[in-house]
């Protein structure tokens, strides 16, 4: 799927606040939709529930206090709390950055600032859209 299948979605402010840093990024997990039953005698049988697998994949930023205030607008405003899709430039692979079509899992962030003031620490986990997990394309 491509964004013109999504034309709501919104970019993510990155003129103003940096993209993640790829050397804070915390996770990367799929979910690859394969449902288990285990059998009364037998080997448990395993299929997959869905055409697509999920990935969700832990972000983090170093904002100033600048940019967590746009963040916070962002975040409340432009993306309902969280609760929309948007687009964020990633580097997933460790070799080029992509596009990808995200949502914040639940809505939540977390932004903790040591007591001595600086930047915050953003984390935050993301579900992704669409991403070609096949090795072979």
């Amino acid at each position: 799927m491509s964004l013109e299948a999504y034309p709501d979605i919104n970019n993510f402010p990155s003129g103003s606040i940096a993209l993640p840093d790829p050397k804070l990024q915390i996770s990367s997990k799929v979910d690859p939709s394969v449902l288990r039953t285990e059998m009364e005698s037998g080997r448990p049988r395993q299929r997959a529930a869905d055409a697509t697998a999920r990935e969700v994949v832990g972000l983090s930023w170093a904002m100033s206090p600048a940019q967590m205030a746009v963040f916070r607008t962002w975040h409340s405003g432009t993306i309902t709390r969280g609760a929309d899709w948007f687009t964020i430039n990633l580097d997933l692979d460790g070799d080029n950055t992509k596009n990808y079509e995200v949502r914040l899992i639940g809505g939540n962030y977390r932004a903790t600032r040591p007591a001595t003031g600086g930047h915050f620490l953003v984390r935050a986990t993301v579900e992704i859209i669409t991403r070609n997990l096949d090795p072979y394309p």
